[in-house]
């Protein structure tokens, strides 16, 4: 049993890589927002000052900060932006929601053979996996067919499509997937480096080795003549016998993957191609993903981007009645917040997607902290938010932090991390017993600047040298923790 709950832990580790008191506030529901400007980015442009370490600590029983060091300078969030999606979601959504991913047909079965065409449609499911897709392939075998003879085709128009979620960072990274109406396996696929063949085996995906600098990225990618995926491995580098990559084009990635296991589970079908679903098809059979809730926990406690940024988008187009692009879709979610809890000063605030995959989404620890104090008591289906986060010792992101049994299970949280940026933000509770939100935000706001100005293989000295400034930034807030963990 034990070995089965760690392969379970290691299996989301590697793919997953708050009430109205002092300040006041609506009830969230469906809202009025403005027309999305021209440029949503709220960033400004200016000198950058070097802050190292700013925090926010506040009693939540009085609303009152009783430490606190540059507490109103906005800065980048990185994946403590989760915080707001997740609670942004569920309000919107309710607990109970739920992404399904549907198979139709068109015409009639006639001894195993489906004489028209089979349909898959998504509606943005980020937790869809192989598994699932053996589900559908039975349930439509279950109707008798073995054999389509018309068309195998794929509906991804209920949400706009990405290569990747952003344009931040190496083009190779896993954590940085494409994203769709339909989505498989977080929309990541591995190689086998030793003989450059992808896992699953699909027709398009080409792998190749190439001499490249040494310190550049592991894997390049380029569009092949026919559309396919090329990835060119950088024999320069040393790599282990599986890497992870990010598929650029979710659709096409989950609609081959299903045509793939179709084959392997005995229901022949022809290569996907993108069709709505016409009006007249019958439905064959559906996935019913997750419940919100459930897909909160795990989008928290391991910090999937993919989870976050869908969970956003299907709340966006609830609230406004229509698809929205991912910076719109954050520029809305900002103005709920701002129209939700009138009182916070969201000043200097910004937010351009979901998952924190961005230096432009920015707050300051106050700011977090007056939001953490009215969300302390709120629950969704009896769960508190506060139990959907990580515990320092123990879980999530915070599994390796304040192991120390005098610290243990006293630090409530979710991280964010970037190159030259490192966060911390969420609920502890101190040595008197008493209740604190927090936020510890540390960034290198020099580096991170000129890190994003640089191509790949320029900024690979400062990706290095990222490890032991991380390190140092780690060690500065768990002293911080660890004071005020003793101290109230």
């Amino acid at each position: 049993m034990t070995i089965i709950i760690k392969l379970i832990c290691s299996f989301f580790i590697s793919f997953f890589c708050l009430s109205s008191f002092a300040l006041g506030a609506v009830s969230p529901g469906k809202i009025e927002l403005p027309a999305m400007p021209e440029s949503s980015n709220g960033s400004k442009k200016g000198q950058l000052k070097n802050l190292g370490l700013s925090y926010s600590l506040m009693d939540l029983q009085t609303g009152k900060l009783v430490d606190s060091k540059f507490p109103s300078k906005p800065r980048s969030l990185a994946s403590v932006s989760k915080l707001l999606t997740f609670y942004f979601a569920l309000e919107v959504l309710g607990p109970k929601d739920n992404f399904k991913t549907e198979v139709y047909k068109e015409g009639q079965v006639v001894n195993g053979v489906l004489k028209g065409n089979l349909y898959l449609k998504g509606y943005g499911a980020p937790y869809f996996t192989a598994s699932h897709i053996l589900s559908l392939i039975h349930q439509i075998k279950g109707h008798g067919i073995k054999k389509v003879e018309g068309e195998f085709l794929y509906d991804g128009l209920e949400q706009f499509s990405y290569p990747r979620i952003s344009e931040i960072g190496l083009e190779d990274q896993a954590d940085n997937p494409s994203l769709g109406a339909l989505n498989v396996e977080f929309n990541r696929f591995k190689v086998w480096t030793r003989l450059n063949i992808a896992l699953p085996p699909l027709n398009y995906f080409v792998v190749k080795s190439e001499r490249a600098p040494r310190g550049g990225p592991r894997f390049k990618f380029d569009v092949g003549e026919r559309g396919n995926e090329v990835w060119k491995k950088n024999s320069a580098v040393r790599m282990r016998s599986l890497e992870d990559l990010p598929s650029k084009n979710s659709n096409r990635f989950t609609s081959s993957f299903f045509h793939y296991l179709a084959g392997i589970h005995g229901l022949q079908l022809n290569q996907p191609k993108e069709k709505k679903v016409p009006s007249n098809a019958k439905i064959l059979g559906y996935h019913e993903g997750l419940p919100l809730i459930r897909l909160a926990s795990l989008g928290l406690e391991y910090s999937n981007n993919l989870i976050a940024e869908m969970a956003m988008l299907k709340a966006v187009k609830k609230l406004t009645g229509e698809k929205r692009s991912l910076e719109e879709s954050a520029y809305f979610m900002h103005e709920w917040f701002k129209k939700s809890f009138p009182k916070i000063n969201w000043g200097g605030s910004s937010l351009t997607n979901a998952s924190g995959l961005t230096v432009d989404n920015k707050m300051g620890p106050k700011n977090m902290v007056d939001l953490l104090l009215m969300l302390k008591d709120k629950k969704f289906n009896k769960r508190s938010f506060w139990s959907l986060l990580s515990i320092n010792g123990h879980s999530g992101g915070l599994s390796r932090r304040l192991r120390h049994p005098e610290y243990a299970f006293r630090v409530y949280g979710k991280t964010g991390s970037l190159f030259y940026v490192n966060n911390l933000a969420g609920y502890l509770l101190g040595k008197s017993g008493k209740k604190y939100a927090f936020a510890l935000f540390a960034a290198n706001d020099k580096k991170r600047h000129l890190l994003s100005m640089l191509d790949p293989l320029k900024g690979r000295v400062l990706r290095r040298g990222s490890g032991s400034w991380r390190r140092r930034a780690l060690r500065k807030m768990d002293r911080k923790l660890e004071e005020w963990l003793k101290s109230f």
